[in-house]
């Protein structure tokens, strides 16, 4: 199992290198935007850049819907995928229902459950 963090996916049109199957976290163009400007701020860019650039950066990144869309379509077309959605900010027990839907997907016969419930006694 490979974990793959981008923001980008859905804009990029890699998700076939995922298999199809993308947890797509629901974040606010607030948070985001907070969080880009932050980032920014910390790399010791000027206010007035930080600003310009938090703009364009969420005006050219796609909605959740649009992520949501593209993502759907491109699994209808591979026949194959799934969206796990988490919504930010998210919890420890909303990522254990994501990471084992993850799981499922992959593990179709259990043996790493199995294997994980061996190392755990």
């Amino acid at each position: 199992m490979f974990l793959y963090n981008a923001a980008l996916i859905a804009e990029a049109g890699t998700t076939s290198k995922l298999n199809n199957n993308i947890v797509l976290v629901n974040v606010s163009p607030e948070i985001q935007a907070k969080r880009l400007f932050q980032r920014l701020e910390k790399n010791g860019f000027s206010p007035e850049n930080i600003s310009q650039i938090v703009s364009s950066q969420i005006s050219n990144q796609f909605t959740t819907e649009q992520k949501r869309d593209t993502l759907a379509n491109e699994i209808k077309k591979n026949k194959h995928g799934e969206i796990i959605e988490l919504q930010s900010p998210y919890d420890e027990q909303d990522l254990e229902i994501a990471f084992n839907k993850i799981l499922a997907q992959i593990d179709t016969f259990g043996e790493l459950r199995f294997a994980g419930l061996l190392n755990r006694v």
